[in-house]
C-alpha cells in the first residue's frame, strides 16, 4: 500500500484542522466545567449538614452525661466540652462551604443553642433548601444576623 504525502513532504494537521478541534474540546469544556462546579458545591453543602448533625449527636451526649448544653465558644474555637466526643478540627478547620464553626451553647447571647456559620446569603439559602424547608426565618435552619444558624434548642 503507498501512502501519499503533500508536496511539500511534510507531515501533519492544517491549522483549520486544529482550530476546530481546539473549538470542539472549547464547547465540550464550556458544558462540563460549570456542572461540575455545581456538583461539587452541592457535595459541599451535604457535608455541612451532615457535620452540624454529628455537633448536635455530641452535644446530645454532652447534655445527657451533664444535664446542660455545652458552654459558648467563638468561631474557631473548639469548645472543650466536645472533647473526647469531636475532633477539634471540626471546629478550627474551615467548614467544606468555607468559614468556621461558632457553637452557640451556655453563655451566649443568640436566642438558641446551636451552630453558626458566617456565609454569605447563596451559601445560606442552598443549606437552608438541602436540609430544612427553604425558608430562613423558620425551621432548624435560620439566618440569625449575619449567620447561617442550626437550631437545636431555645435558649
Amino acid at each position: 500500500m503507498r501512502s501519499t504525502r503533500p508536496r511539500n513532504g511534510r507531515l501533519g494537521f492544517t491549522l483549520v484542522e486544529l482550530v476546530v478541534v481546539i473549538l470542539i474540546l472549547g464547547v465540550l469544556a464550556g458544558i462540563a466545567v460549570p456542572y461540575t462546579f455545581g456538583v461539587s458545591e452541592q457535595a459541599a453543602e451535604q457535608a455541612v449538614v451532615t457535620q452540624v448533625q454529628q455537633i448536635f449527636e455530641a452535644a446530645e451526649i454532652f447534655k445527657a452525661r451533664n444535664g446542660r448544653w455545652p458552654n459558648d465558644a467563638s468561631s474557631g474555637d473548639f469548645p472543650s466540652d466536645f472533647d473526647g466526643l469531636l475532633p477539634s478540627s471540626l471546629f478550627t478547620s474551615r467548614t467544606p462551604i468555607g468559614a468556621y464553626y461558632d457553637w452557640d451553647g451556655l453563655g451566649t447571647a443568640r436566642p438558641v443553642i446551636g451552630v453558626g456559620i458566617y456565609v454569605g446569603i447563596p451559601a445560606t439559602r442552598s443549606v437552608d433548601e438541602l436540609a430544612d424547608d427553604g425558608d430562613l426565618n423558620t425551621g432548624w435552619v435560620q439566618r440569625l444576623g449575619g449567620a447561617l444558624h442550626f437550631k437545636l434548642d431555645d435558649n
